[in-house]
């Protein structure tokens, strides 16, 4: 008996692998955060599946993410312009939060073409700061660096604390 199974489509069941990765830091000038993980395979952890289609970001004000209700009821992030990228490479993105000194925890999960969702990721919070900065500057010359700067918004800030390194090792300030 011979069996042709062409055209018949086999339907795919298996989402993606679980991000895990999941990493949260201050933006580039204090108001933002920058979210970054390691871009899942669109079947589970086959990396030689593909990518997967979409992601689903969201965030929370009130608590850590750790169950799909409390990621259900998170505020969703617009992904749109996120294109999943090869598997196995880091992705990031940065987002605006909306109020400064405020700790906010973010979850997401990925999406393949079917429609499969993947299992929550790890749950990370970061702090907005309450300066944002508009731009920094640092100019040397004359055996001396000035520094200067402008702000966008200051909250409840009572000055600046500048700190310097005369050593590669960026943990010994003076």
């Amino acid at each position: 008996v011979n069996v042709s199974l062409s055209g018949i489509g086999i339907a795919d069941m298996i989402p993606p692998g679980r991000i895990d990765t999941l990493q949260a830091q201050t933006g580039t000038f204090g108001s933002g955060v920058i979210l970054s993980w390691q871009a899942p395979a669109d079947d589970g952890y086959d990396a030689t599946s593909g990518t997967c289609a979409s992601y689903d970001i969201r965030y929370s004000e009130t608590g850590p993410i750790n169950t799909i209700a409390q990621f259900d009821a998170a505020t969703k992030l617009d992904t749109s312009e996120i294109i999943p990228a090869t598997p196995g490479m880091i992705q990031a993105f940065e987002f605006q939060m909306p109020e400064q000194s405020t700790e906010y925890w973010f979850a997401m999960t990925s999406i393949d073409h079917r429609g499969n969702v993947s299992l929550l990721s790890n749950t990370v919070s970061a702090v907005s700061l309450a300066v944002e900065l508009s731009w920094f500057k640092a100019s040397a010359g004359d055996g001396r660096v000035v520094l200067t700067w402008e702000t966008a918004s200051e909250m409840d800030n009572l000055g600046f604390k500048l700190l310097r390194s005369t050593s590669l090792n960026a943990s010994r300030f003076a």
